[in-house]
């Protein structure tokens, strides 16, 4: 049986997941810190873990799905605030994950970038298509990652001037840095809660409230397109 990790960074976001595992035979409780949840869907066992909001959390967590539950794959979904090209309840795929926040600029290295490593992680090739199948209307763009919400139109400006990024998030690019060091395929698809402009904090708090399992449902129909 193929082990699928999800990993999930807020309570509300991991909300539908939990009730869904609850309803079909799955279980629930709390490993390394965090709670999760298990269950099983055709041959394939989901190990979803909410790891916390931010890098260091998703890292963790990423870690915990590979090395203590051998995930064969790990899937992150969650909210994500506009860039350019999407719009409000817009599902964004992301084509690379690149850690904003990231700065030896003063060293002479490009914005993002870490020496010896790349600077924009890229999805499994496999996962992205079994996400675009089971959601062709998704929009595929770079996800700009890093520990601080946008809510500011000079840094979405800023952002989209120096990664060419539909997104951001603030966890995508620690997720894809571990699972590239684990040799695990990964890939993720957000739901845009906000413009990431001045507005951007009281939109998204309304969306995050509703706890919608629009992007479960996508995952489900993804993990039968495998």
């Amino acid at each position: 049986m193929e082990n699928i990790g999800l990993v999930i960074a807020d309570e509300n976001e991991f909300a539908p997941v939990k009730a869904f595992a609850e309803q079909n035979g799955g279980t629930t409780g709390i490993t390394s810190g965090d709670l999760w949840a298990c269950f099983s869907l055709g041959h394939r066992q989901v190990y979803a873990l909410l790891c916390g909001i931010g890098k260091v959390n998703a890292a963790h967590g990423t870690a915990v799905l590979c090395y203590v539950n051998r995930a064969q794959a790990v899937v992150n979904f969650g909210l994500s605030g506009a860039l350019q090209g999407l719009r409000k309840n817009d599902i964004a795929l992301g084509t690379g994950f690149v850690e904003y926040d990231f700065d030896l600029t003063a060293l002479g290295y490009p914005a993002g970038h870490k020496p010896g490593q790349t600077l924009a992680y890229a999805p499994d090739v496999r996962l992205y298509d079994a996400v675009l199948a089971a959601c062709p209307q998704a929009k595929p763009c770079v996800f700009a990652c890093g520990d601080m919400f946008v809510g500011d139109s000079a840094k979405k400006a800023q952002l989209i001037e120096q990664f060419h990024a539909g997104c951001c998030d603030m966890e995508t690019a620690a997720v894809a840095a571990v699972c590239a060091k684990a040799g695990v395929p990964f890939v993720s698809f957000r739901s845009i809660s906000d413009d990431a402009d001045d507005c951007a904090a009281q939109t998204y708090t309304n969306t995050n409230a509703r706890k919608e399992d629009t992007l479960l449902q996508i995952f489900i129909k993804m993990i039968q397109n495998l």
